[in-house]
């Protein structure tokens, strides 16, 4: 298994990554989701799903809920065994790249949200993560993705939470000059009191490289991917057409032609 720049980032930022994303309302998002795919030819009988990158199975929670039979994979082992926690001991959670796939599976469904595409490093790493996804969807099965846009990350906040003890900070690294196809060089942050007023600080790298639409396309044409539709998402509304500069993320429908 190759090992991502973010992987060592994500192990050690598991413990404290859902205090960072305790606002997130991942069942809203499921919701919007499946009623794209289903609208991109979902079929009515699928029950099987293959998560990308769960995480620490908090967006993963609400497909499960739904009734849906659920694989999660992750690079990161401690994000997996959060996961194991959020989740309980009947999903399977595997360790795998999301760029070397093998056949998990046959699956109706293939999801790889909250941004992670973005942490790809180049286009190469983009379309081995496609094919991946091909290798698990059934023909006529469904792929969905989104990744941040130009201007949603030339203008991402620096997020902070906080609790008793605890600060925990995503620094961003946005800059109204960050430039189309290239890596934006953020960190993670986490701040805990010890005794006084003394504080430990804890940092990891965070990095987010922007695709471009056509980056994307290829990378879908060269996996045998069909794009349904993409669009765009800004303050909980998704529309088409996708405005790069204007709305927050990307999303993309895909299908695995029958």
């Amino acid at each position: 298994m190759s090992v991502s720049p973010s992987t060592a980032a994500y192990d050690a930022f598991a413990p404290f990554y859902d205090i960072l994303a305790r606002d997130q309302d991942y069942d809203w998002w499921w919701s919007e989701m499946l009623a794209l795919a289903t609208g991109a030819g979902l079929p009515d009988n699928g029950v099987r799903a293959l998560d990308v990158a769960c995480g620490t199975g908090k967006s993963t929670a609400p497909l499960v809920a739904r009734g849906w039979e659920v694989v999660g994979v992750d690079i990161s082992a401690g994000m997996l065994a959060q996961a194991r926690r959020t989740l309980g001991p009947d999903v399977p959670l595997i360790r795998h790249d999301m760029r070397e796939l093998s056949v998990l599976g046959t699956f109706d469904l293939v999801s790889a949200l909250s941004d992670a595409v973005n942490h790809l490093l180049d286009t190469q790493q983009l379309s081995d993560a496609f094919s991946s996804f091909h290798r698990n969807l059934a023909p006529g099965g469904v792929l969905v993705f989104d990744v941040v846009t130009l201007g949603g990350l030339r203008t991402l906040d620096t997020l902070v939470q906080q609790e008793p003890g605890r600060i925990v900070m995503l620094n961003s690294g946005a800059s109204p000059d960050f430039a189309p196809g290239t890596t934006m060089r953020g960190e993670f942050v986490v701040l805990e009191q010890r005794t006084g007023f003394r504080w430990e600080s804890r940092r990891v790298p965070h990095l987010q490289r922007h695709f471009t639409d056509a980056e994307i396309r290829d990378g879908l044409a060269a996996a045998d991917l069909e794009l349904h539709g993409v669009y765009g998402l800004s303050d909980r509304t998704i529309a088409r057409p996708v405005d790069e500069l204007n709305d927050e993320r990307a999303i993309y429908i895909v299908r695995r032609p029958s």
